[in-house]
C-alpha cells in the first residue's frame, strides 16, 4: 500500500515538474516573440520618416542645382535605400535581428500633397522571421517648394529667404515671353517658399466671411 502511494506521489510529482517546464518553455517562448515583434513594429515606424526626410534632401538637392531631376522616382530611391541600409545596420547591432528592406514603389494618391511609398521589408531573428510590403502616405508639407526656381532661374530679379519667394521682374518677363496679358501685374509679386496646404477645404470656403478667409489664405501662404 505504502509502494502504491509513493508511486503516485512520483508520478504526480512528475507531472507537475513537467507542467512547469512546459510553462517556463511556453513563457519564454512568449516573450521571445514579443520582443521580436515589438523590434519589428519599432523599425517599421520609422520607415514613412526615412522617407520624408528622402523627399525633404532631394527638395532641396534641387534647389541648389537649380536642375530638375530626370527620374526623381529613382533617386528617392537610391537614397531612401541607403537610409534603409544604415537603419537595418543599426537595427542588427542593437538587437541582432536581421533586416533587409528595400523601396519597390513610388505612386501617386488622391491627395495632391502626398504620395504612397511602398517598401519590401524581411526581418529575421533566430527561429523568428517576418516579412510584408509596407504602405506609406507620406506628405510634402513643410518642404520647400522648387518650382519657382526650375523656371525663373535664366530671369534676373528672383530670390528668397527662408519663408517666401520674391519675383522683382522674373515672373513678369517670365509670363512676357509667354504671350500672358496683364504681365505686369505680377513684378514684385510674392509667393511662399513652404508647402502647407490650406485648411479651408473645399475651396469654395474662401468666399466665406466677406473674403476674410481668402485674405488670411493669401497673407499665410497657403498651398491648394
Amino acid at each position: 500500500m505504502t509502494s502504491l502511494i509513493l508511486i503516485g506521489f512520483l508520478l504526480l510529482s512528475m507531472i507537475v515538474l513537467n507542467s512547469a517546464i512546459n510553462e517556463r518553455h511556453e513563457n519564454k517562448e512568449m516573450i521571445s516573440s514579443n520582443n521580436f515583434q515589438y523590434i519589428v513594429n519599432d523599425y517599421m515606424r520609422n520607415i514613412p520618416h526615412i522617407e520624408h526626410e528622402a523627399l525633404e534632401e532631394l527638395s532641396e538637392e534641387v534647389m541648389k542645382n537649380k536642375r530638375p531631376c530626370l527620374d526623381s522616382k529613382r533617386d528617392l530611391k537610391e537614397i531612401i535605400d541607403e537610409k534603409l541600409s544604415v537603419k537595418n545596420q543599426e537595427y542588427y547591432d542593437n538587437y541582432n535581428i536581421q533586416i533587409n528592406s528595400s523601396l519597390i514603389a513610388i505612386e501617386n494618391t488622391t491627395n495632391p500633397f502626398s504620395y504612397k511609398f511602398k517598401t519590401h521589408v524581411f526581418c529575421m531573428k533566430g527561429d523568428y522571421s517576418f516579412e510584408r510590403i509596407v504602405s506609406s502616405d507620406v506628405d510634402c508639407i513643410n518642404l520647400k517648394d522648387p518650382v519657382p526656381l526650375l523656371y525663373l532661374k535664366d530671369c534676373y530679379g528672383l530670390s528668397y529667404n527662408d519663408s517666401s519667394y520674391s519675383y522683382g521682374n522674373s515672373l513678369s518677363e517670365f509670363l512676357r515671353k509667354k504671350d500672358v496679358g496683364n504681365y505686369s501685374y505680377y513684378i514684385n509679386a510674392n509667393s511662399p517658399l513652404i508647402i502647407r496646404k490650406c485648411p479651408y477645404d473645399p475651396y469654395k470656403h474662401h468666399g466665406d466671411d466677406n473674403g476674410k478667409l481668402m485674405k488670411n489664405c493669401r497673407d499665410t501662404g497657403y498651398y491648394h
